[in-house]
């Protein structure tokens, strides 16, 4: 793993997603962000796509 950036949380739970993050994942002002956790329990962060209908 690279580690590419941290943040402090705020006291209303609230953090800032470091700039070459939002800049790598496309983040606009106004975009939702999804967090994951995969079967080991690991939690990913990433911005909210949208998929195409089955």
């Amino acid at each position: 793993m690279k580690f590419i950036g941290s943040s402090k949380v705020t006291r209303q739970g609230q953090v800032s997603i470091p700039a070459d993050i939002r800049r790598k994942l496309a983040i606009s002002i106004g975009d939702h962000i999804v967090f994951v956790e995969d079967k080991n329990g690991r939690i990913f962060i990433t911005k909210e796509i949208s998929l195409p209908p089955e």
